[in-house]
């Protein structure tokens, strides 16, 4: 199964795919490193408002430990979605790279582009 009909390399669909989240996620600020934040279990219970509310406005996920010990990651929907639709880009450019010749018929690639920045873009 060929997931292109016209040959385009992949770097040149990484690149646009990278050049997509860039647009989508304009509220990063760049060459600055945030720490991250980092809340004990018993947060979830007493400040799970302010938690969500941390996850929502800044669209970083903040780190749950549990005995000291990191234990679970709590994130905003959108920014979930938002891995979730990168790591299906990434699994269907590595099919794309792996079956080149197959010689089948695939989706056209500024079809393919265009679906997934309306996808990352929301």
């Amino acid at each position: 199964m060929k997931l292109f009909r016209n040959e385009v390399p992949v770097f040149h669909l990484l690149k646009t795919f990278d050049i997509m989240l860039h647009e989508a996620e304009t509220f990063k600020q760049k060459a600055v490193y945030k720490m991250p934040n980092i809340r004990p279990i018993s947060d979830l219970r007493n400040n799970s408002n302010e938690i969500s509310e941390f996850c929502r406005t800044t669209r970083e996920p903040v780190f749950i430990t549990k005995n000291g010990v990191g234990d679970m990651v709590v994130m905003s929907i959108e920014m979930y979605e938002r891995q979730e639709a990168q790591l299906n880009l990434y699994t269907k450019l590595g099919e794309a790279e792996i079956e080149p010749s197959s010689g089948s018929g695939g989706a056209d690639f500024f079809e393919f582009a265009k679906k997934y920045r309306i996808e990352a873009n929301g």
